[in-house]
């Protein structure tokens, strides 16, 4: 039996017209670092004047609390029944954030379990797992691009699961496992239709300009997030990252399932459950959409498409010749560099490209170096060429300069009695 509290209050049983719930991590296609909501719907009969001003909902079944709900809206429309939407707590996690002042407050370094604490605190929410993957890697800058929301997704990813909110109204994050938690007996089924075959093998990072790491063999691919700021480093260390991650998922297998009338398992989104047929054995990951009447009923439809994604290909031809363009990430110095190759026999072109925060510019070279000693500089009051580190020219607006080795010669540009024409003169 179903109790509801609404802000502490039961909710008369006789008022309650329908409850329907659904709680699914992926819409079409699996993927690491899914933050999905549950979301359950209730009508209430207007004859017993339901409330309008609700903000949380508590869920019971046989007195044992099972769903903690924020409000979501109300609709009042209809003349015989208030339709309330919730959803749980993951919606507070809808806000920007930046580490930056936790960062400054623990002296310029903190914990991702720190960030992570930091922004359950800003959501009122309690963080129920303090212990996971890299919950201990130092970070020392910040990103303000992205919400709560996706800081917890990236947490998740990089812990090889998922994130949801409890029955207690609690964030946990959770490790994909091949461990099943029920099996049911397809007989007890109706229209029961198998889908596709997945089953994880191998572990992608690839930021579409060049940069693509990969582990495992050729089979399912699971896509890294490459706006996962916690997923940085040398190519090694990102590499070591999708190892561990891949050291969970490894032939982690589930089935594409249609179901309809199903005995409804007492397990968590997320979590695998097994239907049999015969000698056969389908895990799928469970997920839900049911309508409570005396008993939670419904089926069950899970069509996890495979994600085929364009990678980014570095040719190697029989010649010799080789192409490549890749990236490389420094958030300690605050510089991005793409470094664009061709290679043959016949000759070897190169060029870098580099955006560097802290000197508030952008630079092109033919040095593969992080520093190089001769580039061309770009900021917003215009250009600078070096040569063996030495500016030997810069233009601006309204001036400027060269040294061709006789010093630098200051030149000014001033308009002409005709707008067509411009007057340079050497500054003595």
């Amino acid at each position: 039996m179903i109790s509801i509290k609404f802000d502490g209050t039961n909710v008369n049983p006789d008022s309650v017209m329908a409850i329907n719930r659904s709680h699914n991590l992926f819409m079409d296609s699996f993927h690491l670092g899914s933050t999905a909501s549950a979301i359950y719907n209730i009508e209430l009969s207007k004859q017993f004047n339901p409330p309008l001003n609700v903000s949380k909902c508590t869920l019971y079944e046989n007195g044992v609390l099972f769903a903690t709900l924020v409000i979501d809206s109300i609709n009042t429309e209809d003349e015989t029944k208030v339709k309330y939407k919730f959803t749980d707590g993951m919606v507070n996690f809808n806000f920007e954030y930046s580490a930056e002042a936790l960062i400054n407050q623990m002296g310029g370094t903190c914990t991702l379990l720190d960030i992570m604490v930091e922004i359950c605190d800003i959501a009122n929410i309690s963080l129920a797992t303090t212990t996971f993957d890299y919950h201990d890697m130092e970070i020392n800058w910040y990103d303000d691009r992205f919400t709560g929301r996706d800081y917890v997704g990236f947490v998740a990813e990089l812990n090889g699961g998922y994130s949801y909110i409890n029955k207690n109204g609690e964030l946990e994050i959770k490790s994909f496992s091949s461990i099943s938690k029920v099996a049911i007996p397809v007989e007890n089924c109706s229209s029961f239709k198998v889908g596709e075959e997945h089953n994880i093998t191998r572990m992608v990072y690839d930021n579409g300009i060049g940069t693509m790491l990969e582990v495992g063999v050729e089979g399912e691919t699971v896509y890294i997030d490459s706006n996962n700021p916690f997923i940085n480093g040398t190519d090694d260390e990102i590499l070591d990252i999708l190892t561990t991650i891949l050291t969970k998922l490894n032939n982690f297998k589930f089935y594409g399932i249609e179901v309809k009338d199903m005995p409804i398992p007492d397990v968590k989104v997320g979590e695998i459950i097994t239907f049999n047929l015969g000698d056969e054995a389908y895990p799928v990951i469970w997920g839900y959409k049911q309508i409570y009447n005396t008993m939670w009923l419904g089926g069950y439809s899970f069509k996890a498409n495979s994600i085929m994604q364009e990678e980014t290909k570095v040719i190697d031809e029989t010649t010799r010749s080789i192409n490549s363009i890749r990236t490389e990430i420094n958030r300690q110095s605050g510089t991005v560099s793409i470094i664009a190759e061709q290679q043959n026999e016949m000759e070897d072109k190169l060029v870098h490209l580099q955006v560097r925060a802290i000197e508030s510019d952008v630079i092109i070279t033919n040095q593969k170096t992080e520093n190089p000693s001769g580039y061309a500089s770009f900021k917003e009051d215009g250009m600078r060429i070096y040569v063996q580190n030495t500016n030997i020219a810069e233009a601006t607006a309204d001036r400027f300069n060269c040294n061709k080795g006789l010093g630098i010669q200051d030149w000014a540009i001033v308009q002409g009695q005709s707008p067509s024409v411009l007057n340079v003169f050497r500054k003595e």
